[in-house]
């Protein structure tokens, strides 16, 4: 599990988050996006590595609720499992949209641009909803990123020895 929260939190951090605070390419600083109540609550600097943290833990939410689908084991991830994918897919976007539609609504400047990142390319700018607005790049990370999730978890769960299996659901 800690192989897994830690890798996530590099691909998280290094695919946007740093991205987006520091506005690398085509994008304003996360401190001209923000109230400057949220700039004094939480500066710039440690600003991506809380944002990091927090989508980490999306992700292990999003295995845990999977372990507990997979009578607490991962062997929903042994195949490429469509069922498994798709959770994770509405599980990590669902989150996104109601941070960037509700959480989000009044705290981020409309007239400022989010950085491109490696795991969030620019295609569609944004879409209102509800009067709330969305950027599709943003989602873009939860979409590449469900897949990369699923190859980590993959990479990382433990093999499965199958003769001594029923052994090992006695001791459950």
């Amino acid at each position: 599990m800690i192989k897994v929260y830690l890798t996530s939190f590099l691909i998280c951090a290094f695919g946007w988050e740093i991205w987006f605070t520091y506005g690398w390419v085509d994008g304003d600083h996360v401190n001209l996006r923000r109230t400057d109540y949220l700039n004094r609550t939480i500066p710039a600097h440690i600003n991506w590595i809380v944002n990091s943290l927090y989508d980490a833990a999306i992700c292990l939410a999003g295995l845990f609720c999977l372990w507990l689908a997979g009578r607490k084991t991962l062997r929903l991830f042994e195949t490429i499992n469509l069922w498994v994918l798709s959770i994770l897919f509405l599980a990590f976007v669902g989150q996104n949209v109601f941070v960037e539609l509700v959480i989000y609504k009044d705290q981020v400047a409309l007239n400022h641009e989010l950085s491109w990142a490696p795991l969030s390319p620019k295609w569609i700018d944004t879409i209102s909803i509800f009067a709330a607005t969305m950027t599709f790049h943003v989602q873009m990370t939860w979409v590449l990123m469900f897949p990369i999730f699923f190859l980590t978890v993959r990479f990382f769960k433990p093999q499965y020895n199958k003769k001594y299996d029923w052994k090992l659901k006695l001791l459950i």
